[in-house]
C-alpha cells in the first residue's frame, strides 16, 4: 500500500509508453472459434462440392482427406497462444486451404491423365503422385517464405496472418502429399 501510494504521488519518475497490445475477452475468444470454423466450413463444402463434382467417387475420397485437414487446421490454431483468429487471419486460412485444394485438383487432374492413357488404378495413383509432387511443393516453397516474413514482423495482425498461414500451408500440404495418397491408394 505504501508503494502504491508513493507511486499515486509521482514520487517515481516513471516514463509509460503505450502499447498496442489487445486483450481479448473470452465471449470474443469463443465468437471467433465459432466464425473460423462456419467460415471454414463453407468453404470446405465448395470445395468438396467441386472435387466430387469433378472427379466423381475418388473426388469424394479426397474431400475427406480435405475435411480431416480443415478440422486438424482449426484444432492447432486454437492450441497456439497468442494467435488471434480474427479479420485478416480468415484471409490467410482461405488461402491455405485453396492452395491445398488446387494442389489436390492438380494431383487428381494428373491422375486423370494417366487414365485417359490407359494405365490401371494402381499405375494412375502412382504415376499422378508423382508428377504432382514438384507441382504442389513449388506452389509449398512460393508461399512459405512470405508467410514466414510475415511471421517475424512485431505487428500483432500480420503475426497472426503469417502464422496462420504458415501452419495452413504445412497441413494442407501434409494433408495433399501423404493422406490423400493414402485415401487414393484405399479407394
Amino acid at each position: 500500500k505504501l508503494y502504491a501510494a508513493q507511486f499515486n504521488v509521482a514520487k517515481y519518475d516513471l516514463e509509460f509508453e503505450v502499447s498496442n497490445i489487445d486483450v481479448i475477452t473470452r465471449a470474443e475468444a469463443i465468437a471467433n472459434t465459432v466464425l473460423t470454423a462456419i467460415v471454414m466450413a463453407l468453404i470446405l463444402v465448395l470445395g468438396c462440392v467441386l472435387l466430387i463434382a469433378l472427379f466423381k467417387h475418388l473426388g469424394l475420397a479426397i474431400s475427406l482427406s480435405m475435411i480431416m485437414a480443415t478440422l486438424t487446421y482449426i484444432i492447432l490454431l486454437q492450441a497456439i497462444p497468442g494467435i488471434v483468429v480474427a479479420d485478416s487471419a480468415f484471409g490467410a486460412m482461405a488461402i491455405a486451404y485453396f492452395v491445398g485444394l488446387f494442389q489436390s485438383v492438380s494431383m487428381l487432374n494428373n491422375m486423370k491423365k494417366q487414365y485417359a492413357l490407359g494405365k490401371k488404378l494402381h499405375a494412375r495413383v502412382k504415376f499422378g503422385f508423382l508428377n504432382s509432387y514438384a507441382f504442389m511443393l513449388d506452389i509449398f516453397a512460393l508461399l512459405i517464405v512470405p508467410a514466414f516474413v510475415m511471421f517475424l514482423f512485431p505487428s500483432v495482425g500480420i503475426k497472426s496472418f503469417g502464422t496462420v498461414l504458415l501452419m495452413g500451408l504445412i497441413i494442407y500440404t501434409f494433408f495433399a502429399i501423404l493422406i490423400n495418397k493414402v485415401f487414393a491408394s484405399w479407394y
